[in-house]
């Protein structure tokens, strides 16, 4: 049976996104209202409760998005006139 949530996955994901964002561990804790040992467990491959999942889970979409944003190309002229 497919697990729906791999540990190991989640908490490479988080690694990533405390990286790109510049973020540590007891700085991610805060933003999202949560106690840094939450997230230490989490970076351990221990499951979190449901209210540290979903708080994490939408961080995480966020950052991933934010992520996409600054390395999508940038275009200096987006309305071109007609010729």
């Amino acid at each position: 049976m497919h697990k729906l949530h791999n540990p190991k996955t989640f908490a490479k994901r988080i690694r990533i996104a405390m990286a790109t964002s510049g973020l540590q561990q007891k700085q991610v804790a805060k933003k999202l209202e949560l106690s840094s040992s939450t997230i230490c467990r989490v970076l351990k491959f221990k499951g979190p409760d449901v209210e540290a999942y979903l708080r994490i889970s939408q961080w995480l979409k966020d950052e991933e998005r934010n992520e996409q944003r600054r390395n999508e190309p940038y275009y200096e002229n987006l309305n071109p006139e007609p010729m």
